[in-house]
């Protein structure tokens, strides 16, 4: 069946959200601290309840999704039945003409925003509600990578806090966001569907896509051609961009801390399960470059993607140290064995080498797969080569979806793991940022 009204294909998305994500919340939509978005502007003095209560549902994404940052005032109505009639009438419950008119213009203004021609911006639980059906194939192409404001004041302030060796000091003065970012993790991970609320723009980064669908929720053809944007939350670069208490001397006073290689801070995917799958229906393939033993990489990737709903078709491993084969596949889980390719041998830099995951990587990809890419092999001349490639490859995000990435760097607080590489740490977090900006869902690695 084909839908070829715009009204129609926002009604569908809307009326999923609505239900699956906003409706269990609209209470929250009348506690005092949010009655400012109960109000039309947020202004009290020229707007009344009866009015306002209206237009709550209108505005349901200004607390539904209160934890984006949307660049333009669209507003997605979820099933309201409203008329200017009806609001002229609310005049017997003393609400007075000026107001009346001011509610009307409002509606009509938010109307005629529904119904512009570019695409709309929409949250994650929106996304997610949009992509319930297993037929649903979305295609997606990166907007832009928007730092948060945290992560953006590392970056402006990384030379200077490298000078002064002032990252563990300066990570110990932001504990209030260091709690945020792991708390909003943590609920990601118990539930995907509903962690967003937990991710606040102060500290969370994300990846701005725009999506076209092909198939509706209820498994309708969509015409029009009509966009979505969607927003892809991600952890942010800061301090020593791995765990805020991995390290001592970063830890705040009272905190317990955490062994340094600790991945509790790491925020796979931006979505959920369903809404991921829907993007790449086809292979989901693993490539980890330095991986001495299952359980020091492999070990953590495999299941923590399996609990998001990812299992991976083929997984291929390299490590250039002398490994023990029998007591390797010895502590392979036998579900993973037939999936596993383990090369114990060193991957170069090369192009055209038989070696280079990079070229393995461009060579196999396929429309819909997901790929993932973790790279940390301890040579900071082959892996500066292979990231540069990465970094030249076309449309790079769409190629790997997820990529993990140890760079050395020297600083004092590292020195213990690191030593004293060339690279310092202004140009490490720069390079882990300009992943991102070419789409690259990177992660520093412990």
């Amino acid at each position: 069946m084909e839908i070829g009204g715009e009204e129609e294909v926002l009604k569908a998305a809307q009326l999923g959200a609505y239900t699956q994500v906003c409706k269990p919340n609209e209470v929250s939509c009348w506690d005092s601290r949010n009655l400012d978005l109960c109000f039309l502007g947020g202004d009290r003095a020229h707007t009344t309840p009866q009015i306002s209560k209206t237009f709550c549902q209108a505005r349901l994404h200004l607390h539904c999704f209160r934890a984006i940052s949307l660049p333009a005032p669209i507003f997605f109505i979820p099933d309201i039945q409203l008329d200017i009639p009806d609001l002229m009438n609310r005049m017997s419950s003393g609400v007075t003409r000026s107001q009346v008119a001011l509610g009307a213009a409002a509606f009509l203004t938010l109307m005629a925003l529904l119904h512009q021609r570019n695409a709309p911006t929409i949250g994650p639980a929106l996304h997610r509600a949009a992509t319930r059906s297993s037929s649903e194939h979305l295609t997606c192409k990166l907007r832009h990578y928007v730092s948060s404001a945290w992560e953006g004041e590392w970056l402006t302030n990384a030379d200077d806090l490298a000078a002064k060796e002032a990252m563990c000091p300066t990570m110990r003065a932001s504990a209030d966001l260091a709690a945020q970012w792991l708390a909003g993790v943590a609920a990601c991970k118990q539930d995907a569907a509903a962690c967003w609320p937990a991710l606040p723009d102060r500290v969370f980064s994300k990846f701005v896509k725009e999506c076209w669908s092909t198939v509706g929720p209820s498994g309708l053809r969509i015409g029009g051609g009509r966009s979505m944007l969607v927003e892809e939350r991600i952890e942010p670069l800061v301090g020593h961009m791995r765990h805020p208490y991995g390290l001592p001397a970063c830890t705040p006073s009272g905190v317990a801390g955490v062994s340094v290689q600790d991945r509790a801070y790491l925020m796979l995917m931006g979505d959920d399960a369903a809404a991921t799958r829907a993007r790449y229906p086809g292979r989901a393939i693993l490539l980890d470059a330095g991986t001495n033993k299952y359980e020091s990489s492999l070990g953590y990737l495999i299941p923590a993607y399996a609990r998001l709903g990812i299992h991976f078709d083929a997984v291929y491993a390299w490590e250039a140290r002398p490994a023990n084969g029998t007591a390797y596949w010895a502590s392979v889980p036998a579900d993973v064995k037939p999936h596993l390719h383990f090369y114990n041998d060193r991957v170069t830099p090369e192009p055209g080498s038989a070696m280079n995951p990079v070229d393995w990587i461009r060579d196999m990809h396929r429309p819909g797969d997901y790929i993932v890419f973790k790279l940390d092999i301890d040579n900071d001349v082959v892996e500066s080569k292979l990231i540069q490639q990465v970094l030249a490859l076309d449309n790079a995000g769409d190629i790997i979806a997820e990529m993990f990435f140890e760079k050395h760097y020297s600083a004092a607080d590292m020195k213990p793991y690191f030593g004293s590489p060339g690279t310092k740490y202004p140009a490490a977090l720069r390079l882990m940022h300009e992943l991102r900006t070419k789409g690259v869902r990177a992660h520093f690695w412990p």
